[in-house]
């Protein structure tokens, strides 16, 4: 079996015309819409040639591919009006590694007096990160000490986003390089919060499926999320976090402070999360999906 991905639809081409000259069943798996995400993020500037020119490559690849996988439930239904075969398309969210993080116990941070926020990504235009500098700058002016935020990672954006930190002299943000991903739970361990942060579009609020919050949240660490739909059901449902309005840094600074406040007072009730992965997002439980999906492909 032969998968493909999107982003980028190119990509899931080659391996398309690679399962074609193979013989081989090809899948699609579809961690982004395109041209979908396109449009939403580029807004006006959005080159219709492209558009044109995705639209298709994805209505071909639907109709092409042996099954879909989405990682996002309601992408099902977007697919499928798209003249895509229903009966093709499979639900396998993003999940995490619960036992990838056993062996880092977080470390009891109440007594410290300066609480460490943690955004683990990619610093695109997607992510929205201009909010959260908005929001460090934000608590500088309100005199907010106690909170230190810590971006690590990569993409287009980043170079703008610590220039415009400089410009502002912003002190309570730090940037800092991608790691492995086996540092992650260590890094994790020594950090006291995790920031889910994405644009304000409508179509993150149900399209998509986050690695990162799923490892925040079986990692222990409660989670200050402006990402409304999907992403604040699992953060409310898994008593992990706060939630706070999209595309708003004062927003954001307030669930900042709100949530310093329960971190440095007392036990945070933010707890749910490792158990919350277990049971509905481990990937252990995505397995057998997979499996039977190759299987029938298969024959």
């Amino acid at each position: 079996v032969i998968v493909g991905y999107s982003p980028h639809l190119f990509a899931a081409f080659g391996a398309f015309m690679a399962a074609k000259i193979r013989r081989r069943p090809f899948v699609f798996e579809v961690r982004d819409l395109w041209p979908e995400s396109y449009i939403e993020i580029a807004g006006d500037s959005a080159s219709q040639k492209s558009v044109r020119v995705m639209r298709w490559l994805a209505d071909s690849l639907y109709k092409w591919s042996s099954s879909i996988i989405v990682l996002a439930e309601s992408n099902k239904d977007a697919i499928a009006r798209r003249g895509a075969d229903s009966g093709k398309i499979i639900y396998i969210p993003n999940g995490a590694d619960p036992k990838m993080f056993t062996a880092s116990a977080r470390t009891d941070n109440r007594r410290n007096s300066v609480k460490v926020f943690i955004y683990a990504g990619a610093h695109g235009p997607a992510n929205g990160l201009e909010i959260l500098l908005g929001a460090c700058q934000e608590l500088e002016q309100r005199h907010e000490e106690r909170i230190k935020v810590l971006l690590v990672g990569d993409g287009p954006d980043k170079p703008k986003l610590v220039a415009r930190a400089k410009q502002l002299s912003i002190r309570n943000l730090e940037f800092s390089d991608p790691v492995a991903k086996s540092e992650i739970p260590a890094l994790f361990s020594m950090s006291d919060c995790g920031l889910m942060l994405l644009a304000d579009t409508e179509l993150f609020t149900y399209g998509v499926s986050p690695n990162k919050l799923f490892d925040y949240l079986a990692a222990g660490l409660p989670v200050v999320t402006n990402v409304p739909g999907f992403v604040a059901d699992v953060v409310t449902k898994g008593s992990a976090g706060i939630c706070c309005a999209p595309g708003d840094p004062e927003a954001l600074a307030d669930a900042m402070i709100d949530m310093v406040n329960l971190l440095s007072v007392a036990k945070c009730p933010f707890t749910g999360g490792p158990d919350y992965v277990a049971s509905h997002f481990d990937r252990d439980l995505f397995v057998e999906r997979i499996d039977t999906c190759f299987k029938n492909l298969l024959g």
